[in-house]
């Protein structure tokens, strides 16, 4: 389902020119031995901020007076949605038409907006989902991991692109819960040069998900 899935985006976009999340992506990168330290703490915030998103749906359950009607929720959350893409447009939409225009951009924004924008993202997809709203996780995961990713790059020595792949793959991993689909999609959005970052950290992340977390999540 997924191959055909990306099969199938990848042929709209081919009929539809628009710079999406799908393609192969080439850049040089600058290899330093620091990343293996650094990889860490990289681990370490990808598989808290995954904690966060995964928990929000839950919490904002349990907040949400049930009172409220299904029309009333809607309404509700449509003004808070306008409200929060004051902060970044990119929060009124899944992402998949800006993630590699995003990626491109992150680097260039600083820490603090990157997290904003992390939280941000992930609180308004998951209040969403519990206000009547529907939607796909996907694809706002992907973007609010990205953002923390390269937030928490920003304050690593080493090379920042690896150590940003490190976090976005770790959340994502712990988010989905399936290494191979985030291997799949991540493949396709980081430098084909990262890939082998992208399987060593989801396959690692995935046997810890399993070992350590999977009953505590």
């Amino acid at each position: 389902m997924t191959i055909i899935g990306i099969l199938g985006a990848a042929l709209v976009f081919k009929l539809f020119p628009e710079e999406g999340v799908f393609g192969i992506h080439h850049r040089i990168i600058n290899w330093q031995w620091l990343n293996l330290l650094t990889a860490i703490p990289a681990l370490i915030v990808g598989i808290i901020f995954s904690y966060f998103f995964i928990h929000l749906e839950n919490w904002f359950a349990i907040i949400i007076n049930v009172k409220i009607g299904k029309v009333g929720q809607a309404g509700i959350f449509g003004i808070l949605l306008a409200v929060a893409s004051l902060i970044s447009t990119d929060i009124l939409f899944s992402g998949e038409f800006r993630i590699v225009a995003f990626t491109k951009q992150a680097f260039e924004l600083p820490a603090g907006l990157l997290i904003i924008i992390a939280i941000v993202k992930a609180i308004m997809t998951n209040l969403g989902f519990v206000m009547g709203w529907r939607g796909g996780t996907i694809f706002p995961a992907i973007f609010s991991s990205l953002a923390i990713g390269v937030a928490c790059a920003k304050f690593l020595p080493g090379n920042p692109r690896i150590n940003a792949v490190i976090a976005l793959t770790a959340s994502l991993t712990m988010i989905l819960g399936k290494p191979l689909l985030t291997i799949i999609l991540l493949g396709l959005l980081v430098s084909i040069e990262l890939t082998p970052v992208l399987i060593i950290t989801s396959l690692l992340v995935n046997f810890l998900q399993k070992k350590y977390f999977e009953k505590k999540l």
